[in-house]
């Protein structure tokens, strides 16, 4: 086309729909007739039409206004409009031209406002929105979720899929993300806010809970009207998203509008995820504080879908926490006090209680296993040694034989290693992750107790540990028991790994069709009477299997705490398979009866953590990156693993012989 610039392209239709035989307001119509060389000035908006007669079979093509927009094309008729009347008339063109050259300047900055938009909306929507409205208002103004800019109709249509993906996506509030030393504070209860007056920045970041795959990230910030705030989002520290907020008329205001969308990214489970944020002033008097209240992900593709679907399901119906958030009635919260029990011995278990805050395991705000700190100070009257042991949640305080879930109990363990007194003073706090990663604010009258109590020398001798004292490394081959100074070889079998995944066991369930669970019925005749049991006989078998060990000369036995996702997948400490954040407080109690019998009997205690196949998002003896939904943070050290590991501690760290 003979024009310096311009895009053309609009109904393709049959001549008789012009005026007189059709109506003068028609698009086409205006555009050859009113505005003729429009197309040289600025993009015109219209559509295709072709093949309307394709129910004809014996139509020919000039009939058909082509079966193809290429057809189409080539009938001289329909690509033979009236504009080259006007360049064949140099005197209208000339005058034409001259009336025109205000307009085509005006129009230049339009096509080149255009094409900034364009730009900024150069990827496509999320597939899973559908298909963008065909009919569009013709006004302009700034898009939801950074997409630049565009029509009324698009933004509502945007807004609506926005809002539709935030009830469906898998989400990581603000509040989640670790604060300490991140230069945010928590505002009202919901969002990561900046204090002008302290810090100009901000970043915060978290472990990626979710199975690896692809998803649409969604930062939601806040809107405020002292400053546009910019924000920035980064996995494992490689910058995926800017973003600058709009104002927003009100002081703070949530929704679209203020969402930066970032498509189609590959997140792994265990990534850091980082937000940060800067404030910003219009006036610079008053400043906004970067405030954002979460960050969604959204599955991008089928094979995300599937291994989310697949984590969201539970086998268990003691779980559910995301639907059960907090479990009422509620109950009242302890007295603060505390009670000493166990055997007051050096090298026994003595057991700390303190009557505590009421909890429940599907807790979740605060949740009891990872935002409720308790630890206790032991300390010899000597003032050596001085040991600082981490507590746990323990329901009931009774749990074994209850299978309990709820209560005020919180306890620690302590094997003393001198007779003596020995003093105790409790620290609970509680705050986000405060069992984590310390922090958290002090929960009066539970914070600060202290009292003595006494212990005596140990009575016991043979193969029970509580004799021998703690066995410990001393820069030699072999271990060495820091009571009767003995060393110590280790024998016994190495199997089998799921000792733990035991029928008597609450919650207890197999995956695998070819893997039961064991009842070690043949053990039961060796059950001594006196021994430990739960809930009315419970426990028989296996506690008559650690006797026939001891009686055959074992010394050692070696089990998995966690086996989900691999060779037998039917043992974990947690409330259900994939709620690794909430444990399970009468089935741990029963482990610890079992475990605690086996240093009764002279059995060094194997902890194994994990397997290797589900230790990480790695499969095979290659390495491959893989999805591992049962690591714990895909591998990482996040909150899943430090929460494992901790619990551990907690509840078995005081027997003798372990690792």
């Amino acid at each position: 086309m003979d024009a310096n610039f311009g895009i053309y392209y609009d109904t393709f239709a049959y001549i008789s729909r012009e005026p007189p035989h059709g109506p003068q307001d028609q698009f086409p119509w205006q555009v050859m007739n009113l505005h003729r060389d429009v197309w040289k000035e600025a993009p015109i908006e219209g559509e295709v039409e072709y093949n309307w007669q394709k129910q004809r079979a014996d139509a020919k093509l000039e009939q058909t206004f082509g079966r193809t927009p290429d057809e189409t094309m080539t009938i001289p008729a329909y690509r033979n409009p009236d504009w080259k009347k006007l360049h064949n008339n140099p005197i209208e063109k000339r005058q034409h031209m001259k009336t025109n050259r205000l307009r085509q300047l005006l129009c230049m900055a339009l096509l080149l406002a255009t094409s900034v938009t364009l730009m900024q909306r150069a990827h496509s929507f999320p597939a899973h929105w559908g298909e963008v409205p065909r009919m569009q208002t013709r006004d302009l103004r700034p898009l939801p979720g950074g997409y630049g800019n565009g029509s009324s109709t698009l933004a509502d249509w945007i807004e609506k899929n926005l809002k539709d993906d935030s009830q469906t996506a898998q989400a990581l509030p603000s509040k989640d993300f670790e604060q300490s030393g991140s230069g945010y504070y928590l505002d009202q209860e919901q969002w990561l806010a900046i204090n002008p007056s302290k810090n100009k920045s901000a970043t915060a970041k978290n472990v990626f809970p979710f199975p690896s795959g692809r998803y649409h990230i969604t930062l939601e910030a806040v809107g405020e009207d002292d400053g546009k705030s910019k924000y920035s989002v980064a996995i494992n520290e490689k910058g995926i998203g800017d973003f600058e907020c709009p104002l927003s008329e009100k002081q703070m205001e949530e929704g679209p509008a203020f969402y930066k969308v970032i498509e189609n990214q590959q997140v792994d489970s265990g990534a850091i995820i980082a937000v940060g944020s800067s404030i910003a002033s219009n006036d610079g008097k008053e400043y906004s504080r970067g405030r954002w209240s979460r960050i969604t992900f959204t599955p991008a593709d089928e094979a995300t879908k599937a291994a989310v679907k697949k984590t969201s399901m539970s086998p268990n119906p003691k779980t559910k926490t995301s639907i059960v958030p907090v479990v009422l009635p509620r109950q009242i919260d302890g007295k603060g006090s505390v009670d000493i029990s166990g055997e007051r011995k050096q090298w026994h278990n003595v057991i700390l209680t303190l009557d505590g805050p009421y909890a429940h395991e599907l807790d979740i705000e605060p949740n009891p296993f990872t935002d409720c700190n308790l630890t206790v100070t032991f300390t010899h009257e000597s003032g050596s040694p001085s040991y600082k042991i981490p507590g746990y949640f323990a329901a009931d305080g009774k749990a074994s034989e209850s299978s309990a879930q709820s209560g005020t109990h919180w306890r620690a363990h302590l094997s003393p290693d001198k007779a003596g007194n020995w003093t105790y003073t409790t620290s609970f706090t509680r705050g986000k992750y405060a069992a984590l990663d310390g922090g958290g604010a002090a929960v009066a009258p539970f914070h600060g107790i202290t009292g003595i109590f006494t212990v005596a020398v140990s009575d016991k001798s043979g193969r029970d540990f509580r004799g021998k004292g703690r066995l410990q490394y001393v820069g030699k081959h072999h271990l060495q028991f820091a009571g009767n100074q003995e060393f110590f070889f280790k024998v016994g079998a190495d199997s089998p790994e799921t000792m733990l995944a035991y029928k008597d066991f609450d919650n207890t369930v197999a995956m695998k069709k070819g893997v039961p669970l064991k009842s070690w019925e043949p053990h039961v005749k060796d059950y001594k009477e006196g021994d430990p049991t739960w809930k009315g006989g419970h426990g028989k078998g296996l506690i008559g299997a650690l006797n026939y060990l001891a009686a055959k000369g074992v010394n050692g036995i070696s089990f998995l705490p966690y086996n989900a996702g691999g060779d037998g997948d039917n043992i974990w400490p947690f409330v259900s398979r994939e709620e690794k954040l909430h444990y399970d407080c009468s089935k741990l109690d029963q482990w610890a009866i079992v475990l605690d019998h086996a240093t009764t009997k002279g059995l060094y205690l194997h902890f194994k953590l994990q397997e290797n196949e589900m230790d990480d998002n790695r499969l095979g003896d290659k390495g491959e990156k893989s999805n591992v939904p049962e690591s714990l943070d895909g591998g990482k050290l996040g909150p899943e693993r430090k929460l494992y590991c901790r619990e551990m501690i907690a509840r078995f760290a005081h027997a003798l012989a372990l690792n």
